[in-house]
């Protein structure tokens, strides 16, 4: 994954922590100014909306990216077992932007498939 590529080569600057069953990485409704790289174990998703699915994420997935553009998280994420994360500020990943034409290219292409299962769960 081209986030993972991107923190190992010291591009992306982030905090690797681990986190315990339960933790809150963050919540719907609080500032959204951090990005959560799960390298190992699984996450929790948790929307307050009615029609919104409680799902599992696995390894390789970027949390809060829906909120990048956004002041506050549109949902929460909870760990669900002893997960490794890499936490990466909002603002950090908005510097690179403009530098890595790579990222901005994998970042819509994620941003897409975010839209359409969005799309899906209201047809």
């Amino acid at each position: 994954m081209l986030i993972k590529q991107l923190i190992e080569s010291h591009r992306l600057p982030a905090i690797q922590k681990v986190y315990q069953p339960e933790e809150e990485l963050f919540s719907a409704g609080n500032k959204a100014d951090k990005l959560f790289y799960l390298t190992n174990g699984s996450v929790r998703i948790v929307s307050d909306k009615p029609a919104a699915a409680v799902h599992q994420v696995q390894p390789d997935t970027l949390l809060g990216l829906p909120d990048l553009m956004h002041e506050k998280y549109g949902y929460t994420a909870r760990v669900q077992h002893p997960s490794q994360l890499y936490v990466i500020n909002k603002q950090d990943i908005l510097k690179l932007l403009p530098q890595e034409p790579a990222l901005r290219m994998y970042l819509l292409q994620l941003l897409s498939k975010v839209s359409e299962r969005k799309a899906l769960t209201f047809e």
